[in-house]
Order: structure tokens, then C-alpha cells, then sequence
């Protein structure tokens, strides 16, 4: 999540919330089964399409819904003589996720005699479009965006988004999800307010080619040992074990993930000044990932200039047998690929290490502007998009929905249900790439030096050390 530098930095250890306190709560959000969450996610997560076009509701879209609205929102169809359109920013890297959540806004729309029109986004344009649109008041009503804690902390502090307590309490909303999942995000960046509401669940992990590995005699690794000899068996094979893009740092924090205890990981999100990648399981991560990239050949050969869009369509092409990236895209890869697609988290390479799956976390979130022109309109679409109505459509397009249905739904295919079952058996991860500030401007090109043979772990371990400090000295 590429972001200039901040004007203002988020509450440190000690201010308000406590690194303690975050851990157990994100403990607490592990331990839980997603099917008791009702099962992270754009941005959170890393998606790889830009986009900037609008798709715009139309008054003629149908109102059927599969679940219930809350009374609140039928209530106010009511009113909506008085209700003005209503824009809505839309952070995501799916054309499919675009479509179906273009056509719940167009429910919303003619049940209200409205039109509301939803805006994609990818990360880096959402996030500095936004910084520019929310003080001059011309940015959306609503926008699902970036759940990083200096971007929400700013937004906060400088109240261009609106807390959102009262309307949670009043519309019930804390009680569709588990509160593990509503606190995830709010709760390192903005103490008591609740600025935002997760939508979904996501994680990055390993997506399969099942026809590849079943030519193969492979079957999903739940071993370190087994992982690395499927790839080994792919690369013998003349396959191309895996489809990925240079511009994330996913193999690094893949292999970060199995080697790092889970606090080491969280304390550089929460930006403890003792933190460090100095730490020998950051720098044997960061071989790992300079060895698959550039010593074993495991991706394809111009992996560094690849696009996310062009790796996944490498991997739905039949091209590449594996795919790393997050599970915003079960949609896109259900509807694109000719094969069944099968997902695993990465195997824990330290076993003495609980099993933490790398992004684990809710999604990108709700927020709703200060200077939104209904705001009571604006309340009244997210009630109608946390609701069962909005989460059934969600798991019809192999989403995973952070609302708590009342009955486990069956998984609509293979690769939602793989990924519904690794995030009730793991414990809830990082983005890397979320520390913010100055690191995160330099996160990338410090990752591809390292992938280059530019850098060695060690040096690459120490350059994100150095751009770690900077940010909390609020660079």
C-alpha cells in the first residue's frame, strides 16, 4: 500500500493502546473457526489492477434480496424523497468483485430511488485521491479503502471521516460480526472510535493448478519438506512452479510468516521501537525468497517486471502450476481459469511456531465522510451492505464475508472452501507492506534489489531496518 509520506503519525505503545492489549486481541480473532466468524483481504492485501472507471447503478436494477435488511434501512426508504445520489469509492483488484458490488449498490439504489455509483480503485490512486478529496469535500459519500492505520489515523484526526459508534449500536452491526473482526483494524489506530467496518476476510497464500498437480502426482504440501519438493518436482518437470509479480514483497512475507514469532510481526505494525528485522528469522525469510526468485528459478523468468494482472492471468492460463497473492481473487480465478483452483497457506517452516497465515486479517473497511451530503443515506447503504443480503452475494462469488450467518453456508467452489478452512486452522497475519510512511514508499524497490542479487538478506534486512526507523521518526 504505496503512500506518500504522512502529515501525521498514528498513537504509539503506550498512547492509548497497547501492544499487549493488540496481540490479544488479535489472538483472540485467531483462535476463532471463521465459520463462527463467518469468515482478509484488498488491500488490504495487494491487488494489481488500476482503475479509475465508474460503473454507475441504475433506478431499473432489482431489489431481491436473499437475506434480510435491518428495519433501519427499510424504514428509510421512506424518506428517500429527501435522499441525494450517493458516490461510493471502491478499493479492489477484481473486475468480478466489481460487478456484484455495482449490482448490490444498484439493489440499494432502486429500493431507495436513488442512484448510486460505485468508483474502483486500486491502492495507490484510492489512497492519494483521497487524501486531496476528503479536505476539499468533493471525495465520495462512502468509500471501502485501505484499512492502513496512518491513513485511518489521519483521516481521524483531521475528522474527515465520521465515527461510526452510535450507528453500529443502532443498527446492530457489532452484532453481525465477531468483535475480533470489528476492533481488528479501528483498534491500532484510533483507540476508542470505530471509523470503519470490515466487510470481508482475506489472505495470501499459495492458489494451485489441481489438473497441473494431479499430472504430477503432487498433492497440497501441509510440510515445509513437502513444499519445497513440489516445487522442486514442477521445476524437473518443465513446469513453471510459480506465477508472481515483482511489485510485492509476498515471498519474503510468506516465508516471514513461518519463521517469525507472530508478536515480532505485529509489534512492527504497531510500530515498537524495539522491533527489528535484524531478527535472523527476517534474514533467513528474505533468503528464502532471494533463492526461489533468482538462485532456483521457481517463477516464471521476467518475474520482476510482471504485473499482478499479468502473473494471475499467467497462472489462469494454465501456465504456471502455483500463483501467490490474496484471496480477493477467488472470484476472478473461479470465473477465469479452465481448471479447478485449489488454495493452501504456506507450511510453517520454525514447527515450534503456531501456523500463521501471512495478510490474515479482515479486509480493507467502510467509512462513510464527514461531508458525505445524506449521511443518514450514507448509514443506510452500509447497514444494507453488512447485512445477510450483501454477505450471501459475497460467498455466491466465493468471497469470504466477515458477517456471522446463522448456519455455515457450503463453499461455492474449491478454492473458497480451502481457503475457509486454512483461515479456521491458522492464526491471523500481517501485511508487511502496512508499517506505513517511508517505509513503505521504500518497501518495494528495496524487495526487488533483493530479488535481483542486488542486496543480500542481510544487507536487505538491514535496509528495512534503516527505513523502519525513519517512519517512526515520522518520515
Amino acid at each position: 500500500m504505496n503512500d506518500s509520506q504522512r502529515d501525521a503519525r498514528p498513537a504509539r505503545l503506550g498512547e492509548g493502546v497497547s501492544r499487549r492489549d493488540f496481540l490479544a486481541m488479535a489472538g483472540l480473532l485467531a483462535a476463532a473457526s471463521p465459520f463462527a466468524l463467518a469468515a482478509c483481504g484488498s488491500s488490504g492485501g495487494g491487488t494489481s489492477q488500476s482503475s479509475g472507471s465508474q460503473s454507475s447503478s441504475s433506478q431499473s436494477s432489482s431489489s431481491q434480496s436473499s437475506g434480510s435488511q435491518s428495519s433501519s434501512s427499510q424504514s428509510s426508504s421512506s424518506q428517500s424523497s429527501s435522499y441525494q445520489d450517493l458516490t461510493v469509492w471502491y478499493l479492489t483488484g477484481s473486475p468480478a468483485e466489481t460487478k456484484y458490488i455495482t449490482t448490490l449498490s444498484d439493489q440499494f439504489g432502486a429500493a431507495h430511488k436513488i442512484k448510486a455509483t460505485v468508483t474502483p480503485y486500486d491502492f495507490d490512486p484510492i489512497n492519494r485521491q483521497l487524501k486531496l478529496a476528503f479536505p476539499a469535500g468533493n471525495g465520495p459519500d462512502v468509500a471501502y479503502a485501505n484499512p492502513d492505520r496512518d491513513d485511518q489515523f489521519v483521516y481521524q484526526q483531521k475528522k474527515w471521516i465520521i465515527d461510526l459508534s452510535a450507528a453500529a449500536k443502532e443498527h446492530g452491526w457489532l452484532s453481525r460480526q465477531a468483535p475480533d473482526v470489528t476492533s481488528y483494524w479501528n483498534h491500532q489506530c484510533c483507540e476508542d472510535q470505530l471509523t470503519g467496518m470490515p466487510f470481508d476476510l482475506a489472505a495470501v497464500g499459495w492458489f494451485y493448478n489441481t489438473e497441473i498437480f494431479n499430472k504430477h502426482g503432487l498433492q497440497a504440501p501441509t510440510t515445509f519438506a513437502e513444499f519445497e519438493s513440489n516445487l522442486q518436482a514442477l521445476k524437473s518437470a518443465g513446469e513453471i512452479p510459480i506465477a508472481g509479480t515483482g511489485q510485492s514483497g509476498y515471498p519474503f512475507e510468506q516465508a516471514a510468516h513461518a519463521l517469525v514469532e507472530r508478536d515480532k510481526l505485529f509489534a512492527l505494525l504497531m510500530h515498537d521501537a524495539s522491533a527489528t528485522f535484524n531478527d535472523p528469522g527476517f534474514v533467513e525469510a528474505l533468503g528464502y525468497a532471494q533463492s526461489w526468485v533468482r538462485d532456483k528459478g521457481y517463477f516464471q523468468p521476467n518475474m520482476l517486471a510482471t504485473s499482478g494482472t499479468d502473473a494471475n492471468a499467467l497462472f489462469t492460463s494454465g501456465k504456471a502450476a502455483m500463483d501467490i497473492t490474496g484471496t480477493w481473487h477467488n472470484a476472478d480465478f473461479v470465473k477465469t481459469a479452465k481448471f479447478e483452483v485449489g488454495f493452501f497457506p504456506m507450511p510453517m517452516i520454525n514447527t515450534a511456531l503456531p501456523w500463521t497465515m501471512g495478510g490474515y486479517s479482515p479486509n480493507n473497511q467502510w467509512m462513510i465522510s464527514s461531508k458525505a451530503r445524506n449521511q443518514t443515506e450514507a448509514i443506510d447503504y452500509l447497514d444494507f451492505m453488512l447485512g445477510e443480503t450483501a454477505a450471501r452475494v459475497l460467498w455466491d462469488n466465493s468471497d469470504i464475508p466477515a458477517y456471522r450467518f446463522k448456519t455455515p453456508l457450503t463453499p461455492t467452489s474449491k478454492v473458497q472452501g480451502d481457503a475457509y478452512a486454512a483461515m479456521g486452522k491458522t492464526k491471523t497475519g500481517v501485511f508487511i507492506n502496512n508499517i506505513g510512511g517511508y517505509f513503505t514508499t521504500q518497501y518495494i524497490p528495496v524487495i526487488q534489489a533483493l530479488y535481483a542479487g542486488k542486496t543480500t538478506p542481510a544487507q536487505t534486512a538491514q535496509q528495512l531496518q534503516d527505513n523502519y526507523k525513519k517512519t517512526l521518526q515520522g518520515q
